[in-house]
């Protein structure tokens, strides 16, 4: 999946037509995470480590890079990856049905995630046309204008955020080599197919 979103990333910044990129999901769930299955504990080989970080690295530098207006429109519960990248969206639209956001280990709803700053605004679940029918409008509006102050709010900080993904990736191959994942990871499936 990352590696399909990021090369849509890519191509859609390169398309003239292209002004606003909104990444939503079908179904109940925004995201639940990565699939921690019982077969990914024997696929962690160094070969294997190294190119699933790469892939979510080139995913990460792919919306910290993108040009023009990213959006989430999040339409329920955001677990794992799919919550922390919320911060570097432009703009975050969330259901209020959104109600665990996952982030830091902490199960927070949309309307806490709105107060401190992960969330644009919050919309009733059963009115998410109203969001798409808003995302048509400002397709509408000067694409000049909105590419300039895009531009204008990424420029400083784009440079920092490419570090400090590049620096994460290094901790969490770390995280993901070291024994202590290992054996926490063997845990949770332990625990997991006994319910």
């Amino acid at each position: 999946m990352y590696k399909e979103l990021t090369i849509l990333l890519n191509e859609s910044a390169k398309d003239n037509k292209v002004l606003i990129f909104a990444l939503t999901a079908n179904g109940d769930f925004f995201s639940s995470g990565n699939d921690l299955g019982a077969s990914m504990a024997t696929e962690m080989t160094p070969t294997t480590i190294e190119n699933a970080n790469s892939t979510v690295k080139d995913f990460i530098d792919a919306i910290i890079m993108y040009p023009k207006l990213l959006i989430a429109v999040v339409n329920g519960p955001a677990i794992g990856i799919a919550s922390t990248i919320l911060g570097i969206f432009d703009i975050v639209y969330a259901s209020d049905k959104a109600g665990d956001m996952l982030y830091l280990g902490y199960k927070m709803n949309a309307q806490e995630a709105k107060k401190y700053g992960l969330v644009s605004k919050v919309y009733n679940h059963d009115s998410l046309e109203e969001v798409w029918d808003y995302l048509n409008n400002v397709s509408k509006l000067s694409s000049e204008s909105i590419l300039a102050t895009k531009r204008l709010m990424s420029k400083w900080d784009r440079e920092i955020l490419l570090k400090v993904n590049a620096e994460e990736m290094k901790e969490l191959k770390k995280r993901l080599e070291s024994p202590d994942l290992i054996e926490r990871f063997l845990n949770f499936l332990s625990r997991k197919n006994k319910l």
